[in-house]
């Protein structure tokens, strides 16, 4: 093996300016770069090529870039000799690479490829021929002569005509299977496409499950001391009614959520209507909207940066509590809290709420308010609780039940959709505006808007109707 005009480690070489003193019969196979230096050599190099495709040794054309190889690569197929490689950088050539060549095989069709029809079809080459012919006394040739090379013109057109028939076939060829296998990659990518789609399905319908689960291994770890009572110096006491009718009260709404069973991101659906509330107007003042959670079994961590506090605590701290207080959890029960709220006893009349949302963690049977202001809410995580909760708790309106968009209890049903990502919102205000962009699943209305609607308000411009 010998390798002409370039350099590789483990393959004996030689520079393109000593061809003559190179003994072509001590090599099987000669492996020309056709670099930028070729062309200062082209009849030193051409002799030499041609003798050693004369002598049967396998030769290589290597071009590099857009170097001119038409002369090389015209004379090695005129010979039959397709060994013709195209690379786009010298650099390209190591020791694997020509090995690899070597024990490969070319054809017609790797001319085609790499180097272009012009190589096969020789040109004008008849043209030339024939152009030899005419000028035959002219070159004092002969008349045998002359007509062999009107003879040869006539061949060389035949066999251009061949060969570009076949060129023009193996194109063909080769675009067919490129576009066969461009529709075998395409169905391939839809069919990929698709069952990424159904395991992004999958994993959703999981996540939800999972959550649902979480929830209801919270119900069930706190079930135990949901159903008690409390006890107070020896005495049963459950937490009492507060009844609106009885109160002088100014305010217009009570939005009350009583929870069967917790369901995801409720605490923060709560809080973001009473800030929603706030942003309306109700006979063109602002909206005063109070929030007020009964939860026997919550921490302060839970419930930051609202105030949990015991009604012992409460009335202790009674004027400023119901006063400037907008959020309060109450950890026992206190009948005190709701009427001072409603009625601003402690803090005057004007600091009575014109929406108080009440959310009931007690899970006890007897519901915290009632009246004919008071609008109630069911919160519950599955239709199957709903079922078994449905005659202990006097559920009968399925469009005050609020779920997750991945429960299907009723068509009317409010349901909370899940905001992917949720958790890594780093903003408040981005968690907010997601909030309020959501719509009910099967409904498909604004949540907040909907939830409004069912306590006979409305919504129109930043006005809040229905006081």
């Amino acid at each position: 093996m010998l390798l002409v005009n370039s350099t590789v480690t483990g393959i004996e070489s030689v520079g393109i300016n000593v061809l003559g003193d190179v003994n072509i019969q001590k090599q099987q196979e000669i492996i020309f770069v056709c670099n930028k230096d070729a062309k200062d050599f082209p009849s030193s190099v051409y002799v030499f090529l041609r003798d050693c495709l004369r002598n049967g040794k396998r030769v290589f054309l290597i071009v590099v870039g857009d170097c001119d190889h038409k002369l090389f690569s015209n004379l090695m197929v005129l010979y039959g000799a397709y060994d013709i490689y195209n690379i786009a950088d010298e650099r390209m050539l190591n020791e694997r690479f020509i090995r690899g060549m070597i024990s490969r095989k070319c054809g017609i069709e790797d001319v085609s490829q790499f180097v272009g029809c012009e190589a096969i079809a020789y040109g004008n080459l008849e043209t030339v021929v024939l152009g030899l012919a005419e000028r035959a006394d002219e070159l004092d040739i002969d008349d045998v002569e002359a007509d062999a090379l009107y003879g040869s013109a006539e061949v060389i057109s035949y066999l251009k005509a061949v060969d570009a028939e076949f060129n023009y076939k193996e194109k063909d060829r080769v675009i067919s299977d490129l576009k066969s296998n461009v529709d075998k990659l395409t169905e391939e990518k839809e069919r990929l496409e698709s069952d990424l789609a159904v395991a992004e399905d999958s994993i959703s319908n999981l996540t939800s499950r999972l959550e649902v689960a979480r929830a209801r291994v919270d119900e069930l770890e706190s079930a135990p001391q949901v159903q008690q009572t409390q006890v107070v110096r020896g005495a049963m006491v459950v937490q009492p009614t507060c009844l609106t009718d009885s109160l002088m009260t100014d305010t217009k709404h009570v939005i009350y959520f009583k929870e069967l069973t917790p369901i995801p991101y409720i605490n923060t659906f709560v809080k973001y209507l009473a800030d929603y509330i706030r942003t309306r107007k109700m006979g063109g003042k602002k909206v005063i909207c109070k929030l007020t959670i009964f939860d026997f079994n919550g921490t302060q961590k839970l419930y930051h940066p609202i105030p949990y506090i015991t009604g012992d605590e409460y009335m202790a701290r009674r004027m400023e509590m119901a006063g400037s207080r907008m959020e309060l959890a109450i950890a026992t029960p206190q009948m005190a809290v709701l009427s001072d709220l409603l009625t601003g006893k402690y803090s005057g009349a004007d600091t009575a709420p014109n929406v108080l949302l009440v959310y009931d963690r007690t899970h006890q049977h007897t519901d915290i308010i009632t009246g004919k202001i008071v609008t109630k809410f069911f919160i519950c995580h599955s239709r199957s609780a709903v079922e078994r909760l449905a005659q202990d708790f006097h559920i009968k309106d399925p469009s005050k039940i609020i779920t997750t968009a991945d429960t299907f209890i009723h068509s009317s049903q409010l349901d909370i959709p899940r905001i992917k990502g949720f958790s890594t919102f780093e903003s408040e205000s981005r968690r907010k505006r997601a909030y309020l962009g959501l719509r009910t699943r099967y409904g498909n209305q604004p949540l907040m808007d909907a939830v409004l609607e069912a306590c006979g308000m409305s919504v129109k411009g930043a006005e809040l109707n229905g006081g």
